[in-house]
């Protein structure tokens, strides 16, 4: 039997973490604070889908977590705003002088086909899910480099993979997933690890999607989903995580990452149209497929040739 994982002295930030019951940010901010972590509970006082459905409160969850003898404080600052991402990381400053864990999981989603939907809600969707992610981790970046050490955790989605009206989502999720490459990549030489979880639980906002009025039969049965996703979510929170640019689902008791492998292809320097019509089958064959690498080491972050930069 191995001593429990905690998380004592470390300050978290989990988005998305006000949701009513069963939500998966209540659920990774209340195992973080039972294990010892002090969490900002951050979440916009909306619902769902990014106006007044099912609106959320971060105060609420962070009562709950003192109430149960843990450290929280709520926060109400939107994600999708550089200014405000970085607010709510002064938030966990003030209040306890440092940041360790970044949970990204503040989303809005709306079903709707690609042609349908409004121009506002795309925008929406991306500011809250892509540019959310981006924000939030530019706020903490410097805090974690600074300290040597940092742990985030970004949400993902099978919806990558296609799912039905989720388009504009789904593209936003794939943007997640190339951001936490990249960021693992940079950050690693610092002490900082990061990884993405794809959640799979029904949680209270699916039986509104659904346009179900039974909410409670819907949800009978499957509260302990969020848990499940909850307990991935921790072990890449904690310092013993070795992991880092992974991408994990967790979702109705499997825990499973996904990585991305290319056929052995097909090969001719004298590429014409007819020739790539004429080996389409070799191409997309994946007998022999390997995992794909880039090569690059990190040694390469200093020493790739760039154009200085310059912010405008």
């Amino acid at each position: 039997m191995t001593d429990e994982l905690r998380f004592d002295g470390q300050v978290a930030i989990v988005t998305g973490g006000g949701g009513r019951w069963p939500s998966l940010g209540p659920a990774y901010a209340k195992l973080l604070a039972a294990r010892g972590a002090k969490v900002v509970v951050n979440r916009l006082g909306v619902g769902w889908d990014g106006r007044g459905t099912a609106p959320a409160n971060p105060h609420a969850v962070a009562e709950e977590i003192v109430a149960a003898g843990g450290e929280a404080i709520g926060d109400l600052h939107s994600v999708a705003d550089p200014a405000a991402a970085r607010a709510t990381v002064q938030a966990a400053l003030d209040a306890w002088g440092r940041v360790d864990i970044l949970v990204n999981n503040a989303g809005v989603v709306m079903r709707a086909f690609f042609d349908e939907i409004s121009d506002d809600d795309i925008r929406r969707i991306v500011d809250t899910h892509l540019y959310g992610h981006i924000w939030m981790t530019r706020a903490v970046w410097p805090h974690m480099r600074a300290a040597g050490y940092g742990r985030i955790v970004n949400t993902t989605s099978d919806a990558i993979f296609a799912y039905p009206q989720v388009a504009v989502y789904g593209a936003a999720k794939a943007g997640v997933n190339g951001l936490t490459t990249n960021l693992a990549f940079e950050g690693g030489r610092y002490g900082i690890r990061v990884n993405a979880v794809s959640p799979s639980a029904t949680t209270v906002k699916h039986p509104e999607m659904a346009g179900v009025n039974d909410t409670e039969s819907y949800l009978k049965g499957k509260e302990h989903q969020v848990e499940q996703v909850a307990s991935l979510v921790a072990y890449l929170s904690h310092s013993i995580c070795k992991a880092n640019g992974s991408v994990f689902y967790a979702g109705k008791g499997t825990v499973r990452e996904y990585r991305i492998y290319t056929s052995r292809g097909w090969h001719d320097p004298d590429i014409t149209i007819d020739s790539v019509a004429a080996n389409i089958d070799r191409i997309q064959d994946q007998t022999g497929a390997a995992e794909h690498s880039t090569g690059l080491t990190p040694q390469d972050i200093d020493s790739t040739p760039r154009r200085a930069y310059t912010p405008e």
